[in-house]
């Protein structure tokens, strides 16, 4: 017990257990004490004396939140070991040490700006906290990887909050929750604390009642179209066999034959039209293009008895006009591929992975001819593809971005969607927590836009929601090869607040939270 005297070891087991709230783990709740035991440290602090103090407190909570829950990452590296064993401790430790810095700075001045115990003091922290988790959102391409609303994935109707504001929002309420019940029990003040449970109440209560009328009211039971359906394909490819070039024919065979109809297999099948998905660079466009291929693809998505289409992950390449043979340009593209073997919609990923899919700050006409590998970023334009697939596309890495949906550029698109798609390669990390915390990423992607979302991966985890974020038939995890058949369940009649004005609510919020700090920082308390 002596040790949990010691502020910063006590301050990193704190991140630990808010960690514990998140995918694979999901014991939402823990984020409440975490979060409220983290500024329960914080509020007593002298704002001249312990600046220090405060910094080091919130950095080494977030160090503990963020190396459990990124920890996987370096899983990446141990398949090309010997090639890349240098960029392990950065992998495991440097990124969570980056990202603590953003709670470390909101620690910082909450202590500097405001009085100790105050509840000034207590609304600044949460302002600072929420906007400081939005700018990690952003700055340096972003990365919003695991931010505390996301404990929500195991209580889907608080999760629903995120159909009105989105994540940011989400995550504003879990640290208002929570830092309400620190200010509330530590100086004394139990309204505040009580408060707080009636806003989790209340917010499960009308998540409770949104997903009681989803559900059909009385009845219980989803409605569901049959006459389409969606055939998610997981080919479960170990990363380090993917590009082998010997193997590559057998992977698309055995993609190939996933798709296939078969009577005895596929015994309930759409009445008019289905969509088969295959996950991120399932092909390169080089097979795509051979004839061989092509045939072999076309004559699987011939043998169904209903109109067929394929959604599929590309590594697609360009020729530079006027360049020689080995000068191009390469695409993490999404292709949607007719009956006839023809591809009547493109989609090239927009948002790349730093350092994994292009190296930042460095223009691409110089790395091209130092031969060094990186893909192009796609432009905004991708109505061909929603136009034909009447899906919104977001490949891997984009799927965490909320803003992937905003914009007057994408705006067009994605009101003539009737769900997104996202495909995905997993295969890097294992069965590590990362998958399954991107898999519940997507989940509030399909709440906040109030559209059904499918996700193919190469391995582990496959699978669907519906509007609302509940699980479409059974999801397809780590090792497994398997296809899951999907009937498209019911609409939202209307867009969800946040389709409609995106962060508008949680930049509203904020604003009121540091009016209020202003309005309280000259009172006594």
């Amino acid at each position: 017990m002596a040790l949990l005297k010691n502020k910063y070891l006590l301050s990193f087991l704190l991140g630990i257990i808010g960690c514990l709230a998140l995918a694979p783990y999901n014991f939402s709740l823990l984020i409440l004490p975490s979060i409220a035991g983290l500024y329960w440290l914080l509020t007593p602090l002298d704002s001249q004396k312990q600046r220090r103090t405060a910094f080091f407190i919130g950095m080494i909570y977030a160090l503990g939140y963020f190396v459990l829950g990124l920890y996987w990452i370096g899983n990446a590296v141990i398949v090309h070991w010997e090639d890349y064993w240098w960029a392990y401790p950065f992998a495991v430790f440097g990124i969570p040490l980056v990202l603590s810095l953003f709670w470390g700075i909101a620690s910082l001045l909450t202590i500097v700006l405001s009085r100790e115990n105050s509840l000034s003091r207590t609304f600044l922290f949460i302002a600072l906290l929420s906007t400081f988790e939005w700018i990690r959102g952003w700055i340096f391409t972003g990365f919003p990887w695991n931010l505390p609303g996301y404990a929500w994935n195991g209580v889907l109707e608080v999760a629903q909050l995120s159909a009105i504001g989105g994540i940011y929002f989400l995550t504003l309420f879990t640290v208002l929750v929570s830092t309400l019940m620190a200010h509330g029990l530590r100086n004394k003040q139990i309204p505040y604390f009580f408060v707080a449970v009636f806003l989790v109440i209340l917010c499960y209560g009308l998540g409770s009642l949104r997903l009681y009328a989803y559900n059909g009211g009385p009845t219980g039971e989803r409605s569901y179209s049959k006459q389409d359906g969606v055939l998610i394909v997981q080919p479960n490819i170990p990363q380090k066999d993917k590009w082998v070039p010997s193997l590559v024919p057998n992977h698309l065979s055995k993609l190939i034959e996933l798709s296939t109809y078969t009577p005895e297999q596929h015994t309930d099948i759409p009445e008019q039209s289905l969509q088969i998905i295959w996950p991120e660079t399932a092909m390169s466009s080089p097979y795509f293009e051979h004839p061989y291929y092509r045939k072999k693809i076309t004559e699987a998505l011939q043998s169904w008895p209903v109109k067929t289409s394929l959604i599929s992950g590309v590594l697609h390449r360009e020729s530079i006009d006027g360049q020689e043979e080995d000068r191009a340009r390469y695409y993490n593209a999404i292709y949607n591929i007719d009956q006839g073997g023809e591809v009547i919609g493109r989609y090239n990923k927009r948002h790349l992975v730093p350092f994994g899919e292009y190296i930042p700050f460095i223009p691409e006409d110089i790395l091209m001819p130092m031969n060094i590998a990186s893909f192009t970023a796609g432009k905004a334009e991708n109505s061909s593809f929603v136009d034909s697939s009447k899906m919104f596309p977001l490949i891997c890495y984009e799927v965490i971005f909320p803003r992937q949906m905003m914009g007057e550029d994408v705006l067009e698109s994605l009101n003539t969607a009737k769900a997104l798609v996202t495909v995905t390669n997993d295969a890097w990390y294992a069965d590590a927590p990362g998958p399954y915390q991107h898999h519940a990423m997507a989940r509030f992607r399909a709440i906040e836009q109030g559209l059904p979302l499918y996700r193919s991966a190469n391995t582990g985890i496959s699978g669907a929601y519906d509007s609302v974020g509940q699980d479409l038939g059974q999801r397809i995890g780590y090792g497994i090869r398997k296809t899951e058949m999907l009937f498209s369940p019911i609409s939202l009649n209307k867009q969800t607040l946040f389709a409609k004005y995106g962060n508008l609510i949680f930049f509203s919020t904020l604003s009121i939270l540091y009016f209020l700090f202003m309005v309280l920082k000259k009172k006594p308390y």
